[in-house]
């Protein structure tokens, strides 16, 4: 076969056109030709690349919300190497459009400054792993479960049913607690009594109601003493561990049955008063 015979069918193609009075450049066919193969051969590339980096990253340690986003920075980087590999058959120099997106990128990311503020707080969440999703964190007043952690935003889905919003960038200037990623928590109550009560009394029933909590990890102990003289009662401190999913129900038994068991033995839980002395004359 001779090296004319793959212009043939273009050559036919060519008459035919001809007949009606219009030309046909062949060069302009095969260039055409070849960025379409280049096209559908970068675009199955993509894919293969992109379905393996998914399987590749499922078999990691790293967060699921950081998947998205490697995957998503992927694609966006090669389908930019394919278009660079398309101008380049095309014959367009690139350096003056690399130029041109350089100055408008400058100028976007002026105009969303604070959009790519959140964008690099997401990136510092999603690589530091101070909290996952699925994990209960507390900032700025809110508490919940951290229900997905975005680019721009992290979504909290709070304990009365409230989806909270809270950019990014105040997730990494401010405190956020993170109430999961220990195993046990502690259960610190204040509890207040009467300059009356017998403190020793006190303590010893708070001692064994603490005991008693079903919710009580006993071998990590029970620490019960006098925390401040208040201006209208005695404050006992109680501090009890518990694992991190009975914190709440630990914390109701405890107030509940402490009340209970002050109301048997007569044990008054006092309530701010002033006495006022009058001086007569």
């Amino acid at each position: 076969m001779n090296g004319n015979s793959a212009d043939q069918p273009l050559e036919v193609l060519a008459d035919k056109y001809e007949a009606f009075g219009l030309t046909i450049d062949k060069g302009f066919v095969l260039q055409g030709l070849q960025i379409l193969l280049i096209l559908i051969v970068g675009l199955i590339a993509i894919k293969i690349i992109l379905l393996i980096s998914r399987k590749l990253l499922k078999r990691t340690r790293l967060d699921e919300a950081l998947h998205s986003f490697i995957i998503t920075a992927m694609k966006v980087m090669l389908i930019f190497i394919l278009l660079a590999v398309i101008l380049a058959a095309l014959k367009i120099p690139t350096v003056p459009i690399v130029t041109v997106l350089g100055a408008t990128g400058a100028a976007v990311a002026l105009a969303l400054k604070t959009n790519l503020a959140n964008v690099a707080s997401g990136l510092v969440i999603l690589g530091a792993g101070h909290f996952l999703k699925g994990e209960i964190i507390e900032v700025e007043q809110v508490t919940g479960v951290v229900h997905s952690i975005d680019l721009f935003f992290t979504t909290i889905h709070t304990y009365d049913n409230k989806m909270v919003t809270v950019p990014n960038s105040l997730l990494t200037e401010k405190v956020v607690i993170n109430h999961s990623r220990e195993e046990t928590r502690r259960v610190d109550l204040i509890i207040s009594v009467g300059y009356e009560t017998d403190i020793n009394k006190a303590l010893e029933i708070v001692h064994e109601v603490s005991a008693s909590c079903p919710y009580t990890i006993s071998e990590n102990g029970i620490t019960a003493g006098v925390a401040a003289h208040g201006e209208s009662s005695i404050d006992l401190d109680l501090k009890v561990w518990v694992k991190k999913e009975d914190y709440v129900s630990a914390k109701y038994f405890l107030l509940e049955n402490i009340k209970l068991a002050f109301d048997e033995m007569n044990i008054n839980i006092p309530y701010p008063q002033m006495d006022i002395h009058i001086k007569k004359k």
